[in-house]
């Protein structure tokens, strides 16, 4: 399969349902963004099947590219076309002058560039789980509570726990014990272990920084909710405690689960 080809077609193929969905159909009135929507499903299904439904264990996925086997076709085509998306995003970055998304864009290129160097593309789609995340929060415009609620646990699981924990553990057998034949005939690491290596630092600096604004939204959410409830108790607290609708609910007062809607924040990635 030739590699270049298939960014270059990922590449315009993106740039094509930018131009067609977002600016012809809805003429750049719609929030919804469909591009990065797209990437991240594809993506999120196509990272989970290889590396939960192929292996029996993550860690074995982990293994599996560590004594360099050879790849998958699905375990291929992934990462090219996330190759092709990260030129969009640089595209995108500079058009919305958002500096983080620029920021994503430019480090998902050179990571991506990188590997493709080296021939290892395709140790791309282990990371690419995290793009689970990315479907709910480019779901967020429909204003559900689950996909709210499913955006800040997916993004919490997989960027702060799942993800780390297998790029710590790949950089501890390929850097530490040499996993891999190449390795140890070499006695060190090999050059696309040092792009895994801050490739990783780089994005979870990244995703360290979002989730961060992500819970302090949602603090600053649940603050409000404390003094705005302890101001509605004062202000109903019956004088009489046997007044005839003693016990009953408020139909003004939030539920539970208006309650923690409340918390979770609308939050752009």
């Amino acid at each position: 399969m030739d590699e270049t080809f298939t960014v270059a077609t990922a590449t315009l193929i993106f740039c094509a349902i930018e131009i067609i969905v977002q600016q012809c159909l809805y003429k750049g009135q719609s929030k919804f963004e469909i591009v990065p929507f797209s990437h991240a499903l594809f993506a999120a299904v196509a990272s989970f099947y290889v590396v939960l439904f192929t292996f029996d264990r993550p860690t074995d996925y982990i293994l599996h590219i560590l004594h360099q086997d050879e790849p998958q076709m699905l375990e291929r085509i992934v990462p090219m076309v996330t190759f092709g998306y990260s030129v969009w995003d640089i595209g995108n970055g500079l058009y919305t002058g958002d500096a983080t998304f620029l920021y994503h864009g430019v480090v998902l290129f050179a990571v991506c560039g990188s590997l493709y160097y080296f021939n290892s593309l395709h140790l791309m789609t282990g990371p690419l789980l995290m793009e689970l995340s990315t479907v709910f929060l480019n779901l967020l415009e429909f204003d559900s509570f689950l996909i709210k609620l499913s955006f800040l646990f997916s993004f919490l699981i997989m960027r702060w726990l799942i993800i780390p924990y297998l790029w710590a553990y790949y950089i501890i057998q390929s850097f530490y014990y040499h996993i891999g034949s190449t390795r140890k005939e070499a006695g060190s690491p090999i050059p696309e272990d040092f792009v895994v290596l801050f490739g990783g630092i780089a994005f979870h600096a990244l995703n360290i920084y979002w989730g961060i604004k992500i819970l302090r939204k949602a603090g600053r959410h649940y603050t409000r909710y404390l003094k705005e409830n302890k101001k509605m108790g004062r202000a109903k607290q019956p004088s009489n405690m046997f007044v005839s609708n003693f016990g009953k609910r408020n139909e003004e007062e939030p539920g539970i689960l208006q309650q923690f809607w409340n918390m979770i924040p609308d939050c752009e990635d």
